[in-house]
């Protein structure tokens, strides 16, 4: 007697052991590995993608791939060992020349996991000096539980050309149906009788298999990449036609870019974080990972990724936060390595499990390196920063494992708290700290050191056996003694509470700021929306004492009583006018909104002070009008007004600072409530409930205690806010000193990111100029010569003159780039005036063109030299006229002229005017008005015209603005 195995056998190790999707893929993927592939994708393509009439799936790599006999004798054949075997692999043909890996799959059903992603499969690959391999099967055919395997027909065909590929699919899905149909009656009798209980299932089956359809793009992009006999022509590629429904859940997410229902949103992160990360991107920087996995969706909109590495953690975040565990259990299970603690390093941290020290573990040595970023009461970092690290924890955040640094599932998935961090976290969170949502990392395990925690089938984590036990034991004793030595609120070590209680002081000081500012904010806005109704108030009064001045002053006499009163008005509404001028925050900056508000009380102000004038005029007449004796008196009344007029500020200072000190006793005596609560309190808490004299002595031990610490802290508070009154100087105005040094240090934060920004990017563009200038060479060879091969028909003709006219564009914009490159800083030579409006008229000859700028220069710039750098100079000039282009839009006839005179090079247009305050402001990094400007240019070329003694401003001055516009100076000492 001999075993027989049942078809539905297969379909119980195939989609019977796979957890979910991102595991099915994830043994897909792994097979790849194996087969040293380096790139490892999925792409789902939906209806509205070209012609795609059906959603369908692939999942491919380029690794060795199969030949015939690969198929037959291997992937057809259920728990193979030749993986598990202990053979020594050599690099060597069957590694694609590539080191050899550890071996990933083991047991033989991982490629039954396809199965799980939906029926019916075309699988095709293609090994190095073999065709192309055709495989057609619907896995669903295995859940008839009357079907042998022997009685299953897999069809498989080998293709050679392209023309071939419709013929053999064709041949390959009838030979496949003959599962179901026979020409032999009796043969068809017994197919019937096998499939009599489950006929939907048949037809299903048939149905699908008949319904195939495939797009026009088919062929061209996802079999013939695959055909052929050049050496880098290998890989395989599984097609699903009817994907699992769950992938639907993915297209809805990319229609809706994030915006699906709530259940849906679950499911599909689920998804995601299943496939995150299956390389072990925490240890490298994603360019340099060896492995790259993708999954693009693919819809009428275009392509998106799934699973961007970019979205993941990169070994860069270990970096900067809040906290760092970082080394390696060895073989006896105690772990070295370094704890960052906020600032502050622990480099000798040891914990040794519970257990005899020279005993080895069973699970073998280990690296593990964890970040952690605790909640925002609780984080040094700055806000930008920490939604960084919180957008990433939220998707992502959880404790991965990896094994020769490919994942195993489903270590590091939201759900799989497998050391129990959040159980232990509800029952005190102060006294256990540690969060699974709040930290980042991974455990890296080896197949070498760790053989003893295995895989359970379907990547369901590991086999509940000793081994695996004990490593969780002694990894929660590690954390649980990371706790109770630093973490927990009353740690061991104090180095957290005392950073902590820092923090808290400088947050509780940069919230009362914030609260502060909140408030100024508040007024600020009161300020410029009364401010109008106030001068349009003055402006009234004046006009009406004005008027009243004019009637007097119309009649035959002019007695000094009858205009001594109007005389007074004017110089109280002046004044009045005069303190009504419009003042900027001290304590904060201005927003765009507010600076435009702002801008227009100003324009408002100047236009109102243009009335006084007037109002002066007609004073000056009234002056004449009066008796010379009178003029004495005059002088001597304006004098008393002007005393009346101090009397009134100094009596609602006095009122002010009133109120000020009212505030200030009013806050003392609440300080001193608030701790007078917290020593009863202490109090309460220490009653003794028993009376001893031990319970009684502890009792005084713990109030004295409490006492001494509150008193401490009490005095210092209070000494904190009497220095700073008795420290107050009232030459000096304190908000405008917080305000300029809050904006300096604001600025000074801003422009450093922003510089590392700029510096990476200008590195980024030396690094590719070099492969830029290899490429553009080979496009310009590859367009010369693929003429020749061209069809000699219209169509082609006209799409290779577009494509050539096209590169010869793209070409001549990359070639003016040249001069602003680093590299040719090297040479500082004299560039003559010519020379420069040679190059602007080549740069910027479409934009000239089709905006109609008149741009001309003076005989005297042509004739002018500069000596100095061609990456300096050029910027400078594309920068300013890039602007003027801008800016020149609103103009009926815009005009650009460069001129030359006493050494400075002109560059003026007849755009809006600079306003006067601006002037010096517009070459601030990052201040811009145009709506999707940097604010870098100017900036940058003032900084570099700098490094080589020149200098670039902007000017009103009549003798060089000759167009009323904006005019910038380039050349020496402008400062002069």
């Amino acid at each position: 007697m001999q075993f027989r195995t049942k078809a539905r056998a297969v379909d119980l190790l195939g989609k019977g052991q796979i957890a979910d999707l991102p595991t099915a893929i994830s043994e897909l993927w792994k097979n790849g590995y194996d087969a040293y592939a380096d790139n490892l994708n999925s792409v789902l393509y939906t209806q509205g993608y070209e012609d795609v009439t059906s959603p369908f799936l692939t999942i491919a790599d380029d690794g060795k791939g199969m030949s015939r006999s690969d198929i037959q004798n291997k992937w057809l054949i259920l728990g193979t060992d030749f993986k598990s075997r202990d053979t020594k692999i050599e690099k060597g043909e069957e590694t694609l020349w590539k080191a050899p890996r550890p071996v990933m799959g083991e047991k033989g059903i991982g490629r039954l996991s396809v199965s799980y992603l939906g029926s019916p499969m075309l699988m095709l690959s293609k090994k190095k000096g073999h065709p192309l391999q055709a495989l057609y099967f619907d896995w669903r055919i295995l859940e008839n539980y009357n079907l042998f395997l022997e009685d299953v027909v897999i069809p498989l065909a080998s293709i050679d050309k392209k023309e071939d590929f419709l013929t053999e699919l064709k041949l390959l899905k009838e030979e496949f149906l003959s599962n179901f149909y026979s020409d032999d009656k009796e043969e068809q009798k017994r197919k019937d009788e096998l499939w009599v209980d489950q006929i939907d299932l048949k037809k299903s089956i048939v149905q699908s298999t008949g319904s195939i359809e495939l797009p026009n793009f088919f062929r061209e992009e996802l079999v013939e990449p695959l055909l052929g006999d050049k050496e880098n022509i290998h890989g395989t590629k599984f097609i699903i036609f009817e994907p699992d429904e769950q992938f639907q859940l993915l297209k809805n997410w990319s229609d809706k870019r994030n915006n699906a229902d709530d259940e849906d949103i679950e499911t599909v992160e689920d998804i995601r974080t299943g496939l995150v990360g299956f390389y072990n991107e925490f240890k490298y920087k994603v360019e340099d990972a060896p492995i790259s996995t993708s999954f693009l969706i693919k819809d009428k909109t275009g392509s998106r990724d799934f699973i961007s590495s970019n979205a993941f953690f990169s070994n860069d975040d270990f970096d900067n936060c809040d906290h760092l565990i970082d080394g390696k259990v060895d073989e006896y299970g105690t772990f070295t390595g370094n704890i960052r603690i906020y600032n502050e390093t622990i480099s000798d941290y040891k914990y040794r499990p519970n257990k005899p020290a020279n005993q080895k573990t069973s699970y073998g040595s280990f690296k593990i390196k964890l970040g952690y970023v605790p909640g925002k009461n609780q984080s040094i970092l700055e806000d930008e920063v920490f939604k960084y690290y919180d957008d990433k924890l939220r998707s992502f955040g959880g404790l991965y494992i990896y094994r020769d640094d490919l994942r195993v599932l489903p270590y590091g998935r939201p759900n799989n708290d497998f050391l129990q961090f959040e159980e232990r976290r509800s029952k005190s969170a102060g006294f256990y700290f540690f969060s699974y949502r709040r930290m980042f990392g991974y455990i890296g395990l080896t197949r070498q050191k760790n053989w003893k925690l295995k895989d359970k089938a379907g990547r369901e984590g590991f086999i509940n056996n000793s081994a695996f036990r004990d490593f969780k034991i002694h990894l929660q004793g590690l954390f649980l003694d990371l706790a109770k030595e630093y973490f927990q609120t009353d740690a061991n070590q104090p180095i957290k509470k005392s950073q902590l209680e820092k923090l808290k002081d400088l947050k509780a000081s940069e919230k009362e700021e914030q609260e502060l500012v909140k408030k100024e904010r508040k007024k600020f806005k009161q300020y410029l929306q009364n401010l109008p109704e106030k001068l349009k108030s003055i402006k009234k009064e004046l006009s009406d004492v004005s008027s009243s001045l004019d009637q007097t002053l119309n009649s035959a006499e002019v007695p000094y009583q009858n205009i001594k009163a109007e005389f007074r008005k004017i110089d109280q509404l002046i004044a009045e006018f005069r303190n009504t001028k419009p003042q900027e925050p001290k304590r904060f900056k201005m927003n765009s909104r507010e600076r435009e508000k702002f801008e227009k009380l100003e324009e408002l102000y100047d236009d109102f002070g243009k009335n006084l004038e007037d109002v002066d005029s007609l004073r000056t007449n009234a002056l004449g009008r009066i008796e010379e004796g009178k003029l004495l008196e005059e002088y001597r009344n304006k004098f008393e007004s002007y005393k009346d007029l101090l009397s009134e500020i100094t009596e609602n200072s006095k009122q002010n600072l009133k109120k000020a000190f009212d505030h200030i006793d009013k806050e003392f005596i609440s300080t001193q409530n608030s701790y007078s609560e917290m020593l009863f309190e202490v109090y309460e808490n220490n009653l003794p409930k028993k009376v001893s004299r031990k319970n009684i002595q502890d009792s005084l031990f713990n109030l004295e205690t409490a006492f001494n610490d509150l008193r401490r802290k009490y005095q210092n508070l209070l000494d904190a806010k009497s220095d700073h009154l008795l420290r107050m100087n009232f030459e000096i105005d304190d908000d405008a000193l917080i305000g300029f040094y809050k904006d300096r240090y604001e600025k000074a934060l801003q422009e450093l990111g922003d510089f590392k920004d700029l510096a990476q990017l200008g590195i980024a563009v030396e690094i590719i100029n070099h492969e830029l200038n290899s490429m553009y060479s080979q496009l310009n060879t590859s367009i010369s010569e693929i003429s020749t091969y061209l069809k000699d028909s219209k169509d082609a003709r006209k799409h290779f003159k577009y494509l050539k006219n096209s590169f010869e564009h793209l070409d001549t914009k990359y070639q003016s780039l040249n001069p602003l490159y680093r590299r040719s800083r090297r040479t500082k030579r004299y560039i003559s005036g010519d020379e420069i409006k040679e190059y602007l008229n080549n740069f910027f000859e479409e934009s000239f063109r089709d905006e109609k700028i008149k741009f001309t220069t003076t005989q005297s710039f042509l004739d002018s030299q500069i000596f100095s750098f061609e990456s300096v100079i050029l910027p400078v000039f594309v920068n300013v006229i890039n602007n003027a282009i801008y800016w020149l839009r609103s103009q009926e006839k815009p005009e650009i002229v460069i001129d030359y005179a006493d050494g400075l090079m002109i560059i003026s247009n007849n755009g809006p005017k600079i306003k006067d305050s601006r002037l010096e402001e517009i070459f601030e990094l990052f201040y811009t008005r145009r709506p999707k400007g940097r604010g870098i240019g100017l900036y940058l070329s003032k900084d570099n015209l700098r490094t080589v003694g020149l200098d670039i401003k902007a000017t009103n001055d009549s003798n060089f603005n000759r167009l009323n516009g904006a005019t910038f100076l380039i050349g020496k000492n402008l400062n002069d």
